[in-house]
């Protein structure tokens, strides 16, 4: 459920994003999660489609068939199920990178680029206050702090406030396939549209064959900036 919390608290600061930018940031493109269907009490479907229900977010159980002719990039076989939900989608991410930033400037915040962090400490030790300084001596004064270390967040926190968070960093590999032009012979029609203007967002829960977490299965978007399919495993790289 906290998932689904994120996303509902996130979204209309996405569009808000989005309205500042005055352009297209983020885009509308539903997704599908897959799994075996002939898997008696152990469909991994069955409890996101219990949250969904629950929390009366629309959505929508297709046959491996009904998958493949609404969305003709996709050929599931037969055993397989898609649970569909309309409102998946995919940002742009460095034009949102570069509207946030804009955003911020236009709120009155104070940007500076570059600027490498070296160290924190409290403004004269009254907690009225923190200072930031960089590596090159210069300091920065404010009354809060928010530090962000995203994959260093375990061992930063433990070195600069003596806080241990665990954490598991992996470094995962990620593929771009270009469809393919239609073979001779084919009887599936004309090559679809990949793009994010015709293709969902998948997830495939199946086994990936990773060692420990291969019942995590597989991710993919639809075409975006880069030409092909973006698609990996999930946790399947080493941790670091």
């Amino acid at each position: 459920d906290h998932y689904v919390d994120m996303m509902e608290r996130s979204l209309p600061l996405w569009h808000e994003l989005q309205e500042a930018a005055g352009e297209p940031l983020l885009a509308r493109t539903g997704g599908i999660t897959v799994a075996d269907a002939a898997a008696a009490g152990e469909n991994r479907n069955d409890a996101l489609r219990a949250i969904y229900a629950r929390r009366g977010i629309p959505h929508e159980t297709l046959s491996a068939a009904a998958t493949n002719e609404r969305f003709p990039q996709f050929s599931l076989s037969p055993s397989l199920e898609a649970l569909y939900q309309p409102d998946f989608g995919v940002l742009f991410a460095s034009k949102s990178v570069a509207a946030a930033w804009a955003y911020a400037r236009a709120l009155g915040v104070d940007t500076y680029v570059p600027f490498r962090a070296a160290a924190f400490r409290s403004d004269g030790g009254q907690g009225q206050g923190s200072v930031v300084l960089s590596e090159q001596g210069a300091e920065l004064r404010s009354r809060s702090l928010v530090v962000a270390p995203g994959a260093w967040l375990s061992s930063l926190s433990h070195t600069l406030f003596g806080l241990r968070i665990p954490t598991r960093v992996s470094a995962e590999t990620v593929c771009y396939y270009r469809p393919q032009a239609e073979s001779a012979g084919s009887t599936r029609g004309p090559v679809p549209d990949h793009s994010y203007r015709s293709m969902p967002v998948f997830i495939f829960q199946t086994e990936n064959g990773c060692e420990g977490m291969s019942g995590m299965g597989y991710y993919g978007l639809p075409t975006i900036d880069v030409p092909g399919v973006k698609a990996s495993a999930h946790y399947c790289g080493p941790t670091v």
